[in-house]
């Protein structure tokens, strides 16, 4: 450390130290909570910092006693050599690149982020109902902590197990029923879900259990199930397709049967980079699978026929494993949700070998006038000399990608894709419906299987109009001399 940084941190630590002498902290509540004990020993050696205002530490700065955030945001990039306890549903403490914790921090209500350029923390999380910081008038603290109560042994989520149905042009109406055991009634786990689903136009029972655990800064999920899969989803998504299918006869998505385990481990907090609105969330996955062709079973439909074949699939085994990383970033009138995986098989008899890179993302921005502008991308290709098999290519061509082309028109492992919408709100108010937007709409993208040659980009231009959860669109590609226009009807969330 410089000098300057030593005669910063000095006047640092002299000026918190009347703070330190004065403005004790007192917890009230949680008693029996073994947990707290850690904390209530650290505030009865008396000699401790207490952050009660959003504070940067930068990284010259080092602090030898114990630390108690209250209700504040506090930055670190130098060093604090003692323990640090986080008070308070505010509490959070940003540990950057470079900084050092030497002994544990307890997060109580609030949270601790980590970069992964600091050094390892030693972070135990606290989980309490609710908890709540008073300033006193003699000027010191009282937290009151209310201990959270145990889950229940077992729980039915949804309505007495009865989880939401979807529906689809292979299984018809598919009905999950869920129960979940927390056997130690702990919230950190183990916890069991059980889900058993009856597809009723093929008369099957599915079923599937996933064990998840937390570990220090993981979360570690194991699966085993039976169901039926599909590569569209980033597409349309289960519910958006369940109303198309079962109203307007639409299902451009295909699918598969397989039985397959898996075992993923998270870092559950993510890593904070830079600013603490960009988060990434690595992963990683190992999967055996067993996968099997559908074939359609055409359910009924409201408006249309459930008709169209089912892509068939390279039936066999498959034995990978999955790294990934979730991206997170939230600004002022803009944020981005992405996700990229590399699936590499180690085994199986379906293609065996394969690398498969897949990226998704969707990111949205306000614009002037309440209006919203969003795009949503997708991009998967064969890392590597060997294809990749049919249960995982996906498709473009239909209502979910590109209108003017017929379902499925363009198909592969090679697959690019870019979707914007530009949502403008009319002003005008409808009773019940609420308020109409305006959509002025493009999409763009091409696809292949591995070994067939390159194809071109097609694009398709929309416009059209959502009321409450209904949609109706007209695209043109402008590339036809006609420029015939495609009306349809679809089903989104009104948010």
């Amino acid at each position: 450390m410089n000098r300057m940084g030593a005669l910063l941190a000095a006047l640092l630590v002299l000026a918190l130290g009347p703070l330190a002498a004065e403005a004790q902290v007192r917890l009230e509540g949680g008693e029996g909570e073994r947990a707290l004990d850690p904390v209530r020993a650290l505030l009865e050696r008396d000699d401790y910092i207490v952050l009660a205002r959003d504070t940067t530490f930068g990284p010259d700065v080092r602090i030898e006693s114990d630390v108690v955030v209250l209700d504040a945001s506090v930055r670190l990039e130098g060093v604090m050599a003692g323990d640090v306890a986080i008070l308070g549903p505010q509490g959070a403490l940003f540990v950057r690149p470079g900084a050092r914790i030497g002994e544990t921090v307890y997060a109580v209500g609030g949270i601790a982020v980590v970069s992964g350029l600091a050094d390892p923390v030693d972070l135990r999380e606290i989980y309490v109902g609710a908890s709540e910081v008073e300033r006193l008038p003699d000027g010191s603290y009282l937290v009151r902590i209310e201990t959270a109560p145990p889950p229940p042994f077992i729980s039915l989520p949804g309505l007495f197990g009865l989880w939401l149905p979807t529906y689809d042009r292979v299984d018809g109406l598919s009905v999950p029923v869920l129960a979940t055991l927390n056997p130690l009634r702990r919230i950190e786990g183990p916890e069991v879900e059980g889900r058993l689903t009856f597809r009723t136009a093929r008369g099957a029972l599915d079923g599937g259990l996933v064990a998840s655990q937390r570990v220090g800064a993981f979360d570690i999920e194991a699966t085993v199930e039976r169901t039926t899969e599909t590569e569209e989803r980033w597409g349309r998504a289960d519910l958006s397709n369940t109303g198309t299918a079962l109203f307007f006869g639409s299902d451009p998505r295909e699918y598969y049967r397989t039985d397959r385990a898996a075992v993923r481990a998270g870092l559950r907090e993510g890593i904070a980079l830079g600013r603490e609105e960009l988060r990434l969330t690595p992963f990683l996955e190992a999967r055996h699978s067993r996968d099997r062709s559908l074939p359609t079973a055409s359910p009924w439909s409201l408006f249309g026929t459930l008709d169209r074949p089912n892509a068939p699939i390279d039936d066999g085994t498959i034995t990978s494993f999955v790294p990934g990383l979730e991206l997170n970033w939230l600004g002022g009138a803009s944020r981005f949700r992405g996700v990229g995986t590399v699936e590499h098989a180690v085994g199986g008899s379906a293609t065996p070998g394969f690398t498969l890179g897949i990226v998704d993302g969707r990111w949205s921005m306000d614009a002037l006038f309440d209006h919203i502008l969003s795009i949503r991308i997708h991009a998967r290709r064969p890392l590597g000399d060997a294809a990749a098999p049919r249960q995982r290519w996906t498709q473009l061509g239909g209502s979910a990608t590109l209108p003017t082309l017929a379902v499925g028109e363009m198909r592969g492992d090679r697959v690019s894709f870019v979707q914007s919408v530009y949502r403008v709100p009319l002003g005008v108010t409808v009773p019940i419906a609420g308020s109409p937007e305006l959509r002025l709409l493009h999409a763009a993208g091409s696809a292949r299987a591995t070994g067939e040659p390159s194809r071109d980009w097609e694009q398709n231009l929309g416009v059209g109009v959502r009321l409450l959860f209904l949609t109706v669109d007209g695209w043109v590609n402008p590339a036809d001399a006609d420029l015939q226009i495609r009306v349809l009807f679809g089903l989104t969330s009104p948010f």
